[in-house]
């Protein structure tokens, strides 16, 4: 087979490839032999016609995340009469977009037959799923993908931006920058406000509703005249929350039930608490939960 036809059958080979892990099977179609043969690592992967090997390749395609392929290199490893054989490796990874992260190695082998009658076919191939073969009780780190890619896309979002400060004038009028990460909590004192934060407390001539909407979504409100960091919260009781700084804030049941549904919405918090433990709030069996939000927000 002359070297033309071989590069051509490795730059069709290189386009199937990319096509495939873009969702898109029209191409590979095209250039299966009808007789195709194809046997992968599970004993169940073995097929030997083009109609049940599409349906599998179908399902593969429909399982994952569309992906770019990098570091491609195929060669020809055997090529006489008729028969061309192409084997490579590449990289493959899924597309921002999917909230995967996925980056793996993958091979592949294309077994191509010329006839001079008609175009190349493909007549044995092997395309690796990126999911693989898990043993029983196994659990593939892709499945996580979307989670941790949330995670890294929140602490990235934390480290660029800046640190929000809130200005407000306390009660001698003098005019005070507070970072919301240095405030514990604050209380509503008549038509005033105190700020606990790690430097003291600042009694502020800012109605409680109105800090609210400064404090923003990094604050919440556990009680009428209370609303905490969620940064410091160490456990709460039926009746209080405890912050790392060891203080105690009084807390309603209505918001404990809520404020657990809220931190529930945080990235590494998982709940172990059923809906009849939420609102079980007797004092004889009283419930603590605990657990640490620093990778949170």
């Amino acid at each position: 087979m002359r070297k033309k036809v071989v590069n051509d059958l490795i730059g069709t080979s290189t386009e199937i490839l990319q096509t495939f892990w873009h969702k898109d099977m029209s191409l590979l179609s095209h250039y299966l032999d009808d007789d195709v043969f194809y046997c992968g690592a599970d004993p169940s992967q073995y097929y030997s016609s083009k109609n049940e090997l599409v349906n599998y390749l179908y399902s593969v395609m429909n399982g994952c995340s569309e992906s770019e392929l990098t570091h491609i290199d195929l060669q020809c490893v055997f090529n006489q009469q008729n028969i061309c054989i192409i084997v490579g490796r590449f990289f493959l990874m899924t597309d921002m977009k999917s909230l995967e992260m996925v980056h793996e190695k993958q091979r592949c082998t294309f077994v191509w037959s010329i006839d001079k009658e008609r175009e190349g076919r493909i007549v044995y191939m092997n395309i690796p799923d990126y999911i693989g073969k898990l043993e029983e009780g196994e659990v593939f780190p892709h499945k996580m993908g979307s989670t941790t890619y949330q995670y890294y896309k929140d602490m990235v979002k934390k480290l660029i931006e800046p640190d929000k400060t809130i200005l407000v004038n306390d009660k001698s009028k003098h005019t005070c920058l507070i970072p919301l990460k240095d405030i514990h909590y604050v209380m509503a004192f008549q038509h005033n406000t105190v700020i606990y934060t790690s430097k003291g407390e600042i009694t502020c001539t800012v109605s409680f509703n109105k800090m609210e909407e400064l404090l923003g979504t990094q604050f919440f409100k556990i009680h009428r005249s209370y609303t905490i960091n969620r940064e410091y919260i160490r456990l709460f009781g039926h009746d209080y929350v405890e912050l790392t700084t060891g203080e105690k804030v009084p807390m309603t049941k209505r918001n404990r039930a809520q404020l657990i549904n809220s931190l529930m919405d945080c990235t590494n918090i998982q709940s172990g608490i059923d809906d009849d433990e939420k609102n079980r709030f007797s004092r004889e069996n009283l419930f603590l939960f605990v657990f640490t939000v620093f990778n949170c927000w």
